[in-house]
């Protein structure tokens, strides 16, 4: 769930039929932490350990009212402010602190444990986010998709806690996503997916392709192969493109 008015994801698991889990993470970071970090920013995913809680109509019924009223509405300790002449003003082209959900909701569901207890654990993972802020001709900074980042968190946590890496887990998955789009691209109109687009498209599957190395060699892993051959022929095409005259 993105929560986009507190610039926060939470992550719900139902663990047995009468509880579930809460985790929640910040989405974009500050202007200013992106624009002065030199290449890629590593973080963790998720900040909140599992909070197990009860599954039970009241207290459903009452985070979901309040998950309504956060994520439409702008708390005003959680905007960024800054100095202009001399005063004080909220930042509204900054994004705004996670805390009313990684804190605030964190520690109300921390308060409130199911009747039994029920031992989980945290899946974490470490990603390298490329991260971009453009101010070019806009009031506000063009930033990557933050839905997208939270399902690539939710998608990762769920695999690595099922024990699928490798060939079969979430950079399998990606190469696989990618592989699919290109062969949709390739296959539309020529004028909105040009060559030089289809070549970059193809450079970060063969990229993503190299990275799980030994899965590829695997003649039972037929979508990993049928993705390594897709850029491959693709690559082979574009060269005969660039050689012809």
């Amino acid at each position: 769930m993105f929560v986009e008015a507190q610039n926060a994801a939470i992550i719900f698991r139902k663990i047995t039929v009468d509880a579930l889990t809460f985790e929640a993470f910040e989405m974009s970071l500050p202007c200013d932490v992106v624009m002065k970090a030199q290449g890629k920013i590593s973080m963790r995913f998720p900040t909140n350990a599992r909070l197990p809680f009860p599954a039970d109509e009241a207290v459903l019924s009452t985070l979901a009212n309040v998950l309504a009223h956060l994520s439409t509405s702008l708390m005003e300790e959680a905007i960024p402010v800054a100095k202009k002449g001399g005063e004080d003003h909220h930042e509204f082209r900054n994004t705004a602190s996670p805390r009313f959900i990684t804190e605030a909701l964190a520690g109300i569901i921390r308060a409130t444990p199911p009747r039994d207890t029920i031992d989980v654990d945290t899946t974490y993972v470490q990603k390298r986010l490329d991260d971009h802020v453009l101010w070019q001709s806009a009031l506000k900074p063009w930033r990557r998709s933050s839905m997208w980042l939270v399902i690539r968190v939710a998608m990762q946590t769920t695999l690595e806690q099922w024990a699928m890496g490798g060939g079969r887990g979430y950079k399998a998955f990606q190469a696989v996503l990618m592989a699919s789009l290109l062969d949709r691209a390739t296959s539309s109109d020529p004028d909105r997916f040009p060559c030089e687009l289809i070549n970059n498209m193809n450079t970060k599957l063969a990229k993503r392709l190299y990275k799980l190395d030994n899965a590829l060699e695997d003649p039972n892993n037929l979508t990993l192969t049928a993705a390594s051959d897709a850029a491959t022929h693709i690559g082979l095409a574009l060269g005969r493109l660039h050689n012809s005259p």
